[in-house]
């Protein structure tokens, strides 16, 4: 689970006042990774967060005017009622206003983009032994300022 800004202003090498200025508001995003292609074959992260379904986002959004900058946000995920993750916003490694600052100076946000911020410490992958997810899992994700949102877990057998 991680706290997705949404950008409304075109953004480019902005500092973190501007950066602020430009943050519509904020949702929720659930971050599935497909790990056997992603390890197996090698190579960036992306391939392993980029099939269908992947990317949930929601239950809610909330403006920028209503939660501020984003920090103190209470994240929790659980599969099959078992919490696996549980943080808050203020545990990122950077505020925010100063994370989009960073992403534009090396790529232009336009209105409507989404950045996700990033995880919790309970990944299925971290876990020993490893705790993926199987068809059938339920997996729920929120906080109390945006709600739950769940997601059951099936295969998709299309080749």
């Amino acid at each position: 689970i991680e706290l997705a800004v949404v950008i409304k202003n075109v953004l480019k090498n902005a500092s973190p006042e501007e950066a602020a200025r430009a943050i519509s508001g904020y949702t929720l995003m659930c971050d599935y990774s497909e790990r056997a292609n992603q390890l197996e074959h090698g190579g960036q992260w992306t391939k392993g967060k980029s099939y269908d379904s992947f990317a949930p986002m929601g239950p809610t959004f909330i403006s920028a005017e209503e939660l501020g900058d984003g920090s103190g946000i209470p994240l929790e995920l659980k599969v099959n009622g078992e919490v696996r993750q549980q943080g808050n916003t203020d545990g990122l490694i950077w505020p925010v206003p100063r994370l989009i600052a960073y992403i534009s100076r090396f790529m232009t946000l336009w209105p409507g983009d989404v950045v996700s911020t990033g995880t919790p410490g309970g990944v299925g992958m971290g876990m020993n032994p490893p705790g993926y997810l199987k068809p059938g899992d339920v997996v729920e994700w929120g906080s109390p300022a945006f709600g739950y949102a769940s997601q059951a877990v099936v295969i998709d057998d299309e080749e």
